[in-house]
C-alpha cells in the first residue's frame, strides 16, 4: 500500500469515527479483533461503536427509570387543597403571581410587588421634540451601526424583489 492511500484510509476512519469517544472506537476495534476476516472498513467499525455507546445509553436510560420510579413512590398525592395551602405558606399568592408576571426581572417578591404598583417611567422618546438634539444624535448612531445599515439594504431589497415578484 502506497503512503498516500494509507493515509486516506486513516483519514476516512478519522472522519467516520471523530464523533466517538475514545473508550468506544477502542471497544470497537478490539471486537472486529475477534470476530473480523478481513480489513474492516470504517462503517463496520461506527456500527461496532455505536452498539458499545448504546450499551451505555440504555444503561443510563434504566436507571434514569427506576430513580423516577421511586420518587413517584415516595411522594405522596396532594389534593387541591393541600397544594393551595403549600402555595400560599410558600407566599405564591396569587397577587405575587400576578406581580412577578408583570415584572419577570424582579429579584425578590417585594421587589415585584412595588414595582407593579409604581406608575411606569415615561422613556425619554415619548416627550422630546421629533427634531431635538437627542434624536439628531440617535439618528447618526444608527446610521454609523453597520448592523442597522445591513439589516435596512436587506429590507430595501426584499421589498424591490417582493414588487418585481407581484
Amino acid at each position: 500500500m502506497l503512503p498516500e492511500d494509507r493515509a486516506a484510509v486513516i483519514d476516512s476512519f478519522g472522519r467516520a469515527l471523530a464523533s466517538f469517544p475514545r473508550w468506544a472506537v477502542s471497544a470497537a476495534f478490539d471486537a472486529y479483533e475477534k470476530t473480523g476476516t478481513h480489513r474492516p472498513a470504517p462503517a463496520q467499525i461506527v456500527r461496532l461503536a455505536e452498539a458499545e455507546l448504546k450499551r451505555i445509553t440504555d444503561e443510563v436510560a434504566r436507571r434514569e427509570r427506576i430513580e423516577e420510579e421511586r420518587a413517584a413512590e415516595q411522594r405522596p398525592a396532594v389534593d387541591a387543597g393541600s397544594a393551595r395551602a403549600i402555595m400560599d405558606a410558600a407566599g405564591f399568592t396569587p397577587r405575587r403571581i400576578e406581580a412577578l408576571r408583570a415584572t419577570p426581572m424582579a429579584g425578590t417578591f417585594a421587589e415585584a410587588e412595588s414595582r407593579k404598583d409604581a406608575p411606569r417611567a415615561v422613556h425619554w422618546s415619548e416627550t422630546a421634540d421629533p427634531d431635538s438634539e437627542e434624536w439628531r444624535i440617535l439618528r447618526a448612531s444608527r446610521e454609523a451601526n453597520p448592523l442597522i445599515r445591513a439589516a435596512r439594504e436587506d429590507a430595501a431589497r426584499r421589498a424591490a424583489q417582493e414588487a418585481q415578484d407581484e
